[in-house]
């Protein structure tokens, strides 16, 4: 198994990446991609974090997040990813199982041009995916997860 991407800064913003064991295909039904949308902004409305941009596949997830100092993005990410499995395996009835790879890469965000361009990087071809930041960006559409809008 390779090296993962990791920044090692607890706070500040990052491009997440995270995927499922194997990268296999788990998530398939509105329901399980709105999970994973309220459980992002749960632990988002918890670690009073910012996302400015998401987009939720079947099998991974990218997220632009803002931990704010004091708090840490391997902490919000090691709730997010055990909650979501609990719930995920509790739906279909399993008291638990393995869903996610067990780390995360993730890249810090320094400047306003890497921002933009890993926010065009989630939105590319999603434009008419339902779970992702994309549809905030161009129709000012909300879903489950409080957007916090970056200029261009």
């Amino acid at each position: 198994m390779g090296l993962r991407h990791r920044s090692n800064f607890p706070s500040g913003a990052f491009f997440v990446t995270t995927s499922t064991i194997n990268r296999a295909v788990y998530f398939s039904v509105d329901a399980d991609f709105e999970m994973i949308e309220r459980n992002i902004e749960f632990y988002r409305n918890r670690e009073n974090a910012m996302i400015f941009g998401y987009v939720v596949m079947p099998n991974h997830l990218h997220m632009i997040i803002s931990i704010p100092v004091g708090g840490s993005i391997s902490n919000f990410m090691r709730d997010f990813k055990r909650i979501t499995a609990r719930k995920f395996y509790r739906s279909r009835g399993f008291k638990s199982g393995r869903l996610w790879q067990d780390r995360f890469d993730d890249v810090a965000i320094i400047t306003k041009e890497v921002a933009q361009t890993k926010l065009n990087y989630i939105h590319q071809n999603v434009e008419d995916w339902k779970y992702s930041s994309a549809r905030f960006y161009l129709f000012g559409e909300k879903r489950f997860i409080a957007v916090t809008g970056m200029e261009p």
